[in-house]
């Protein structure tokens, strides 16, 4: 639940928020898709070809007179009651006007795109601001237990979160929350040096809101940004204070001259300086560019601009501090005398994209992702201007030409195919669109494989419009040294799954996340149902897909159906699932905090594995999980590592709590040496999955995991193992791991 409050706060700065818990399990990493396993949906799905009629309650909207309020509420289809939300400060007990309020159904959880809404009505799609009454109102279904959120940023406030038992058929509820304001919240932390595990002295903090700007544009001279003037040196044990005025603050950035930045969470639990919370920094890394034309001669007005994605900077790992507002952190460097040009005060250990500019205009995006050690200078020549001229066309299924269509091109790290949902923008190397006979062209583009597809978006404001394509992309290898290449790209319209949510007693089911993955394609399609219960999945490529369905809190294995895009009637039904929750405890006894958790699944070939974090006080709940056996894995960010196999589970939420304590853990540091741009690996002890995450090239990943004997699988994104190494650990012990 606090995932989905934290996204609901930070999306009140956009004009739409999209609550993607599938993008949020864990902050700070992106799961390969090969960690979504088809087999591992809450749905039996009705897909035999047939027609299914609609829920018996989707019905036409109906106008009823509320005549003790003397106003007309007109309600959409099975929207039959009305609840007014009163906001108030909790100290003052006086009304706050522009609170954010959202409220959803508790069994699907929030719809995939939320309406943020300037007035003070709202519903399941559309969420409002209070008056300046303090007050919000809502149409909304009847006999549905709900899930409320108030998010404060707006009126200076906290936040918070409440659930409403199901209203009655036309009943008029009011209910009233309170919101904290004025400081709040005290918290400490401590800047530690990741090598040496000294104090780092002289460290500077600043608060990020969700609006607060990442960029490193004086990264060059040691300095860095800050919001509001707040900010404040550490002490020479690397202690630092930060009083809050409210929840609405977003994070903290910890930054030192020689190292790279941290983002910590400002959380509770931290409120002196026995209880600070430690950051880890990292030494700068710098590269020495020389950027040339195709002759090989120095270009001395290009320079580079340096991206990576802000949530690899989060700390500790688990941390559910999210900033979609602030923009990924950027470096660009300086001109020296010799003619080279200098990117000084990079980070270390993470895949960095980069961009070559001149007259301050984007020439070329170079495909290949750099990743440094700490400390590290390294020298590199990236050259303008030679590469590959690929003129190609863009058909339909019909060999018509599809015009005035996005063509984006992404660096191919599998021979798969692949959707192009859930890409990230930095994902996308070079983008253009097709003319009236469907014809494109890319130049200065380097060797090797890519993905070249129409871009993911649709047509008009209908999400099954029939003239929309699908953002699908095959492997399309470019010759090195070539100098141009032709290629025809298939752009399939129209293709849709259609179909109903419905819970397990058969009444609608919004919020319902659907996804459809087709064999030997890497990614997939995904929806989410409506306030009726019913869906639009695509534009998909032609084929059979595997659909999968969870509501808000996950997915439990039920028998997967497969389905012909463009087909119709579909029925989702969702089962019954198990919860999980427990605690867990530092090694002395007391509560853990912050650790991550994996909850793995024994009873499958290849082990379903589910992630979440621990709170403050080290507690845990992971929902949405099926009968069975299963193991539990936590890590916390100062290497204390805990398992317990053998946790039976049950549907429902009767299962016991359970008790997960940590030990000292050894330690692998596994580096990616290969030619491949991104490896997974899975990190296996016994039958539990202790961490599964990827590696960009030259990178280098550390985890804690338990003494004893450990499996380690690398992968390819996509699926296929690579290579496996097996060891034996001691607790305290160091391991080098290469795959190459």
């Amino acid at each position: 639940m606090y995932l989905v409050l934290v996204l609901f706060v930070l999306g009140c700065f956009g004009s739409f928020v999209c609550f993607r818990l599938a993008d949020v399990q864990r902050a700070g990493h992106h799961y390969p898709a090969e960690s979504i396993k088809p087999e591992c949906g809450i749905a039996s799905i009705d897909a035999d070809g047939s027609s299914a009629p609609p829920p018996s309650d989707s019905i036409p909207g109906v106008a009823r007179e509320d005549m003790a309020l003397g106003r007309k509420w007109i309600c959409a289809p099975g929207l039959s009651a009305h609840l007014t939300v009163r906001v108030i400060d909790d100290r003052v007990r006086t009304p706050l006007e522009h609170v954010r309020i959202c409220i959803a159904a508790k069994q699907g959880g929030l719809p995939q795109s939320i309406e943020l809404s300037n007035s003070s009505l709202g519903s399941l799609e559309q969420s409002p601001l209070t008056n300046n009454r303090g007050i919000a109102e809502f149409g909304l279904p009847a006999q549905v237990d709900l899930d409320l959120w108030a998010d404060g940023t707006l009126a200076r406030a906290g936040s918070a979160e409440m659930t409403i038992r199901a209203l009655s058929e036309n009943e008029d509820r009011e209910v009233q929350v309170e919101l904290p304001t004025g400081n709040q919240l005290l918290f400490f932390g401590r800047a530690i040096d990741r090598d040496t595990s000294l104090p780092v002295e002289g460290a500077r903090w600043s608060l990020v809101g969700e609006e607060g700007s990442l960029s490193e544009s004086e990264q060059a001279s040691g300095t860095s940004s800050t919001r509001g003037g707040k900010t404040s040196l550490a002490d020479d044990n690397g202690l630092f204070q930060v009083v809050l005025t409210s929840e609405a603050e977003a994070g903290i950035r910890v930054d030192a001259p020689g190292f790279a930045f941290a983002l910590i969470e400002a959380g509770p639990g931290h409120e002196s300086p026995a209880k600070s919370q430690v950051v880890f920094l990292s030494k700068c890394a710098a590269l020495d560019v020389a950027i040339l034309d195709g002759d090989g001669s120095v270009i001395s007005d290009a320079t580079a601009r340096i991206r990576t994605d802000w949530y690899r900077f989060v700390q500790p790992e688990g941390s559910r501090l999210y900033l979609p507002k602030s923009g990924d952190p950027e470096w660009q460097g300086r001109h020296l005398r010799d003619g080279s040009y200098k990117i000084s005060n990079l980070p270390p250990s993470v895949p960095l994209r980069v961009e070559i500019l001149i007259d301050s205009k984007v020439t070329k995006h170079i495909a290949a992702l750099v990743c440094l050690d700490p400390g590290e200078t390294r020298r590199v020549e990236w050259t303008v201007g030679a590469g590959c001229t690929l003129v190609g066309r863009l058909i339909d299924q019909y060999d018509s030409p599809v015009p005035d269509t996005g063509v984006w091109m992404v660096r191919a790290f599998t021979d798969l195919p692949r959707y192009f949902g859930g890409m990230r923008k930095g994902d996308v190397i070079e983008q253009t669109r097709s003319d009236k006979d469907g014809r494109f062209k890319f130049e200065d583009i380097d060797g090797g494989p890519w993905w070249i597809g129409p871009a993911l978006e649709y047509g008009g404001e209908d999400p099954g419009a029939p003239q929309s394509v699908a953002g699908f992309a095959d492997v399309i290898e470019v010759p090195e040294g070539a100098r141009t290449k032709e290629v025809t790209v298939l752009a399939t319209r129209g293709l849709y799954v259609r179909g109903w949510a419905l819970g397990s007693s058969g009444e609608p089911a919004p919020g319902v996340h659907i996804e459809a993955h087709r064999d030997q394609v890497f990614g997939g399609m995904e929806a989410t149902s409506k306030s009726d219960g019913s869906f639009v999945l695509g534009p998909l490529t032609s084929g059979r897909h595997a659909l999968t369905a969870r509501d808000s809190q996950g997915s439990a294995p039920a028998e997967c159906a497969e389905v012909e895009a463009g087909q119709m009637g579909v029925i989702v039904r969702l089962r019954l699932c198990a919860t999980v929750r427990g605690v867990v405890l530092l090694p002395l006894g007391g509560r853990a905090g912050v650790c991550e958790i994996v909850v793995s699944d024994h009873e499958t070939l290849a082990p379903a594995w589910w992630a979440t974090a621990s709170l403050e006080d080290g507690s845990f709940e992971l929902r949405g999980l099926g009968s069975g056996v299963y193991s539990i894995a936590a890590r916390s960010d100062d290497g204390y590592v805990g398992v317990l196999s053998g946790v039976h589970l049950t549907p429902g939420e009767g299962n016991a709590p359970i008790v997960l304590s940590l030990a000292g853990g050894a330690r692998v540091r596994l580096e990616n040496r290969s030619a491949r741009d991104v490896v997974v690996f899975t990190i296996h002890s016994s039958d539990a999955v202790i961490d599964n995450d990827i590696i960009a090239r030259g990178g280098v990943a550390v985890r804690a995991v338990p003494p004893g004997h450990i499996t380690i699988e690398f992968k390819r994104q996509g699926g296929g193992v690579l290579m496996t190494t097996e060891c034996d650990l001691h607790a305290d012990e160091d391991r080098d791991i290469v795959f190459q």
